[in-house]
C-alpha cells in the first residue's frame, strides 16, 4: 500500500466559553505542528474539529492549562470495542417532574425504563389507552394525579432520572469513567453525587459523554468513589411560546395576518415566530399532537431516547474516526479513489503514551472477484506518542485502486468498505487500548445549474418520498427501519428525505446498505426568534449534524431549513455552516420551498435554486388559469406535494371515542360540530378536504375514509406520472420528485402519509408504487378536463435500453390493441400512441388498462388510471 501523506495535528484543543452550549467556532484553538514524512515544519492553517471535553484538564503545547467539557465520542459503546469497560445503564430509573433537584430522602413520582421519551413512559408502543377526546396537558403541580402509563404523559417542561450505580471493589475511580449519553432531547445536564458534571447540553439527536472522574466537591476533592454513587440527569423540553391565535371553525386564525409580498399568500398560524429550540418537526408541525389546534403543541417528545452507558478508558480513547471519500471526479474514478482518512485520540492519563495506530480497509458487504480474503485488505499504520491530557489528531490519505462504487439499489449496487481501527500500546500487541470500526462508501455526487443531479457521474432522478419514522424516536430501532425501507424500496422508490429532522444512526446505517439516497434535512422548519443566541446555537448544531451523518455514503443532499422565508440571514448562515464541515462538499439547498428572486424580480436557477413544494388541489385550487400542472411545473425539482387522507378505521377508533366518529353530514355542520377541535387537533384540515379537494363525507365514517383516501391517491398518481412524463424536458423540465409523506409519526386522524402510524398501507401506497415503476406506460391527459386527450408515454428510469417492446392497451371491453417499440434509449420518455379524447376514461366510468411486455412475452410493467 502507497503511504501518501501523514499528519500529526498536535493539541487540538477547544475551549467551551459557553454555560449552556460547546460552541466550535468560540473555543480556543491551539497551535500545532505538523509532521510530514517525519519532517517537522510549521503551519499557520488550522483544522477545526467539532470535539468537546468531558470536565477535563488539557494541555496545549506551550503549557496552559484549558477546562473543557462534555466529550463527543465518534461513536457510543453500544458501537465501541470490548476493550472497554462498559456497562450498560438501561432500565429502570426513578423520575421527578420539575427544575429542582431532589433530595436523597424525596420520594419520585415513579420509575421509567430508559432510554425513553417520556410521552410513552418506557414503553416502545404508542399509548393503547391515549384518546384525543379526552387527552389533555399533566398538571404536575397537582401531587394527587399520577401519570398512567396507558395513556402516555402529555407533559412539557423538566423531568430528573435518578439511578443509584455501584462502582465495585474491582473499579478503579481514579481511572476515567465516562457517562455516554446519545439523543438527550432537549437540555441535559448530569449531576453525580449532587455535583453538576459538565456544562448544560443542547440538542436533540447528538452523541455526548461527561467525564465523571473529574467531577470536584467544593474542596477539590473527587466526587466519584468505590460503592454507591447517585447519578441524576435533568432533562428538559419547554413549552414554545406561541403567537396570540384564535380558533375560528376548527380553523386558526392568526390575529396579525402575515402577508408574503411575493405571491401574496396568507401565512398559517402553524408559523409561529417564536420557535427557540432546533427541534425541526419534532418542535412544531402539522404532522404533530396539537398541529394547528389553538392548544398548541403537546405530548412533547422530551426524555433520553438512545442510550445511557458508563464507561471506563484504560486513558486512550478514540475520540473521533471520520473516513471522507474525495468528491471530486478527477480523483474518483473506475481506476482509482482518494479517501482521507482522520482520526482524533487523546491521552487523559498523567503519562505520556507511545502508540500504534493500526487501520485495515477491506470490502463490506461485497468481495472482489479473484482476489484473496488478505489481497482485498490495505493496511496503515504509525506510531505517535501522546503527551498527557492532549489530543492528538492524525490525517493519512489512502488510494483505493479499482474501486467499487457506492450507487442506489436502482442503479447498481451500494459498494461499501470497512475501516477497522485500533489503538495498542507499543511493544505490547495484546494489549489493544481503543478501537472502532467504520463502514464507508465512494461515490461521487453532484448538482448541476439545471438541477439535475449526476451520480458518480451520471444523471440520476431521484423518485423519493419525505420521511419521519415516529414522533417519539425511543420507538424506532433495526426492525422498525428496515421494515419501512422495504415499504419504500417495495413502492420502486429510490430516495427518502428526512423532513426537518436526524433520524437514529440505525436508519442512515441502513440507508447506505440499502442502496437508498437520503437528502437530509437539518432541524429548522417555518419560522424562528431572532435572537442572536439561537442564532449561534444553531450554526453549532449544524456542524453536530454533519460531525454525526457525513460519513454516510447515502446522503447526497442537505437542506439548511425547510420553508424559512421569514429568516433569511439564518437559513444562509446555516448553509455556511454545513458547508464549512462537510468535507465532501454535497450540494446544500438553503431554503426548500421556496424559489428565489433575484434583485431584478427573476427566478435565479442552479444549486442554489430553493427545491420546489407544490400542493395544487390541497392548499390551492387548480384553474384553467394555474392548472395543476402549471402549479407543478414552477420549479425544475419538486420535493413535497400531495394531499390529506383519513387513517384507516382501526387507528381512528384508537383515538376517538364513538361520537367523535359521528360525523356530520354536511360541510356547515362540520363547522358547528364540538369535535372538530378534537379533529384538527389530530392533524385534519377541513377547509382544504371539503373547499379545495372537494372530498364528499359521506353517510357515514366508512364512506369518508374510502373517499378522502381515493382522491389523495388519484392526486397521487397523476403527479408524479406528470412529473415523470417531463423528466428532462426542454420546456418544462423535472429533475426529480419526492411525495410528502410516507408515515404518520403518530396515530393522527388524517395526514398527507400513505401509511397510517400502526403501518397499514392506504391506496395512496399502492398509487405511489404503480406510478414509480423504472418503466412506467404512463396515461396522459389534463385533470378534471374530460375533453383532454389521452396518450400513452413510456418513461425510462433504467439505465438499458430496451428493444423489441410491444405496448398493449384496452379500453373497457373493446379488443385489445397494441404498437411495437423497437428502441426504447436507457433514461429517456418516449410518446407511444395518442388515443384521442375519451371523456369516460378520463372520469372513471371506462377502464383504462396498459401493460408492456417484452419480446418472449412476459409483462413487465402495467398501468390503469384510478377510477
Amino acid at each position: 500500500m502507497k503511504l501518501n501523506k501523514i499528519l500529526f495535528l498536535n493539541s487540538q484543543v477547544y475551549q467551551n466559553n459557553s454555560k449552556q452550549n460547546y460552541d466550535a467556532d468560540k473555543r480556543q484553538i491551539c497551535s500545532f505542528s505538523f509532521n510530514y514524512m517525519g519532517n517537522s515544519f510549521a503551519k499557520d492553517k488550522f483544522v477545526k474539529q467539532n470535539i468537546s471535553f468531558g470536565s477535563s484538564v488539557i494541555k496545549n503545547n506551550i503549557g496552559e492549562e484549558l477546562s473543557v467539557i462534555n466529550v463527543i465520542p465518534d461513536e457510543l459503546p453500544s458501537l465501541q470495542s470490548s476493550v472497554q469497560k462498559v456497562k450498560d445503564l438501561s432500565g429502570e430509573w426513578e423520575y421527578f417532574l420539575g427544575d429542582e433537584l431532589p433530595q436523597k430522602e424525596k420520594s419520585p413520582i415513579g420509575k421509567m425504563n430508559l432510554p425513553s421519551n417520556w410521552f410513552l413512559m418506557g414503553e416502545k408502543n404508542f399509548p393503547e389507552e391515549f384518546k384525543v377526546t379526552n387527552t389533555k396537558p399533566f398538571n404536575a403541580n397537582n401531587p394527587k394525579i399520577k401519570p398512567d402509563i396507558k395513556k402516555g404523559l402529555n407533559y412539557s417542561g423538566t423531568v430528573i432520572y435518578r439511578k443509584i450505580i455501584d462502582l465495585k471493589e474491582d473499579a478503579n475511580p481514579n481511572k476515567p469513567h465516562f457517562l455516554d449519553l446519545d439523543m438527550v432531547d432537549y437540555y441535559g445536564q448530569v449531576y453525580l453525587n449532587g455535583k453538576p458534571a459538565g456544562n448544560q447540553h443542547e440538542g436533540y439527536f447528538q452523541q455526548w459523554s461527561v467525564n465523571l472522574t473529574e467531577v470536584k466537591n467544593e474542596n477539590g476533592q473527587q466526587v466519584l468513589k468505590k460503592g454507591k454513587n447517585e447519578i441524576l440527569i435533568k432533562v428538559s423540553d419547554p413549552a414554545l411560546p406561541f403567537d396570540d391565535t384564535n380558533m375560528l371553525n376548527g380553523q386558526i386564525l392568526n390575529k396579525d395576518e402575515d402577508i408574503n409580498e411575493n405571491n401574496k399568500q396568507k401565512f398559517p398560524a402553524s408559523f409561529p415566530k417564536r420557535q427557540n429550540k432546533v427541534k425541526g418537526v419534532l418542535g412544531f408541525h402539522d404532522c404533530r399532537p396539537g398541529s394547528v389546534h389553538q392548544r398548541g403543541q403537546e405530548c412533547s417528545t422530551g426524555g433520553i431516547i438512545r442510550g445511557i452507558k458508563l464507561r471506563q478508558s484504560p486513558g486512550i480513547d478514540i475520540i473521533s474516526t471520520k473516513i471522507i471519500p474525495v468528491f471530486d471526479s478527477k480523483k474518483v474514478s473506475k481506476n482509482n479513489a482518494e479517501i482521507i482518512m482522520q482520526f482524533v485520540v487523546t491521552n487523559f492519563t498523567d503519562k505520556p503514551k507511545e502508540i500504534v495506530l493500526n487501520c485495515e480497509i477491506s470490502p463490506h458487504n461485497f468481495k472482489e472477484k479473484g482476489k484473496t480474503k488478505e489481497e482485498q485488505v490495505q493496511v496503515f499504520s504509525t506510531t505517535v506518542t501522546i503527551p498527557p491530557h492532549e489530543i492528538k489528531s492524525i490525517e493519512h490519505i489512502e488510494q483505493v485502486k479499482n474501486p467499487k462504487l457506492w450507487s442506489t439499489w436502482d442503479k447498481g449496487y451500494p459498494h461499501l468498505y470497512q475501516a477497522n481501527i485500533k489503538v495498542e500500546e507499543k511493544g505490547n500487541k495484546d494489549k489493544i487500548l481503543d478501537q472502532k470500526l467504520k463502514v464507508f462508501g465512494i461515490k461521487t455526487i453532484t448538482r448541476d445549474e439545471n438541477n439535475t443531479h449526476y451520480l458518480n457521474g451520471e444523471k440520476f432522478y431521484p423518485r423519493g418520498i419525505n420521511y419521519i419514522s415516529t414522533q417519539y424516536l425511543s420507538q424506532a430501532d433495526k426492525n422498525w427501519y428496515q421494515g419501512d425501507i422495504d415499504l419504500i424500496k417495495e413502492a420502486n422508490l429510490n430516495t427518502v428525505l428526512v423532513h426537518a429532522h436526524v433520524e437514529r444512526p440505525e436508519f442512515y446505517d441502513l440507508c447506505d446498505r440499502e442502496g437508498i439516497a437520503v437528502i437530509q434535512g437539518f432541524p429548522l422548519i417555518w419560522t424562528y426568534t431572532e435572537d442572536p443566541s439561537f442564532e449561534e446555537k444553531a450554526k453549532i448544531q449544524a456542524k453536530d449534524m454533519v460531525d454525526l451523518l457525513g460519513n454516510h455514503s447515502s446522503i447526497i443532499e442537505w437542506i439548511a431549513h425547510n420553508e424559512g422565508t421569514r429568516n433569511p440571514e439564518l437559513y444562509k448562515k446555516i448553509t455556511e455552516s454545513i458547508k464549512s464541515k462537510d468535507n465532501l462538499s454535497r450540494p446544500i439547498i438553503k431554503n426548500a420551498g421556496e424559489k428565489v428572486i433575484d434583485k431584478d424580480g427573476n427566478e435565479r436557477k442552479g444549486p442554489e435554486t430553493e427545491n420546489w413544494h407544490a400542493y395544487p388541489e390541497w392548499y390551492k385550487s387548480s384553474t384553467p388559469e394555474y392548472t395543476i400542472d402549471d402549479q407543478l411545473s414552477e420549479h425544475p425539482f419538486v420535493d413535497e406535494f400531495g394531499a390529506q387522507a383519513l387513517s384507516n378505521k382501526p387507528t381512528l377508533q384508537k383515538i376517538f371515542n364513538k361520537k367523535a366518529l359521528n360525523i356530520p353530514k354536511t360541510q356547515a355542520g362540520w363547522k358547528k360540530w364540538k369535535h372538530a377541535f378534537n379533529w384538527v387537533y389530530a392533524n385534519f384540515q377541513p377547509k382544504q378536504m371539503f373547499e379545495i379537494a372537494g372530498v364528499n363525507p359521506g353517510k357515514n365514517i366508512d364512506e369518508f375514509i374510502v373517499n378522502s383516501q381515493k382522491n389523495q391517491a388519484k392526486l397521487l398518481q397523476y403527479e408524479i406520472e406528470y412529473l415523470r412524463r417531463h423528466k428532462w424536458d426542454k420546456e418544462k423540465p423535472n429533475t426529480g420528485e419526492v411525495v410528502f409523506l410516507f408515515a404518520d409519526p403518530w396515530r393522527a386522524a388524517s395526514s398527507w402519509a400513505v401509511v397510517d402510524y400502526d403501518r397499514k398501507i392506504k391506496p395512496g401506497y399502492e398509487a405511489i408504487k404503480k406510478a414509480n415503476q423504472p418503466l412506467l406506460p404512463s396515461i396522459k391527459y389534463e385533470w378534471k378536463k374530460p375533453d383532454s386527450p389521452v396518450e400513452i408515454v413510456l418513461v425510462n428510469d433504467k439505465k438499458e435500453e430496451f428493444k423489441d417492446l410491444i405496448v398493449k392497451y384496452q379500453i373497457g371491453n373493446e379488443k385489445m390493441k397494441f404498437q411495437k417499440i423497437e428502441k426504447l434509449e436507457a433514461d429517456s420518455v418516449k410518446s407511444v400512441v395518442k388515443l384521442g379524447i375519451l371523456p369516460s376514461v378520463i372520469i372513471g366510468e371506462t377502464p383504462l388498462k396498459v401493460w408492456v411486455e417484452n419480446s418472449k412475452g412476459k409483462i413487465i410493467s402495467k398501468n390503469s388510471i384510478i377510477s
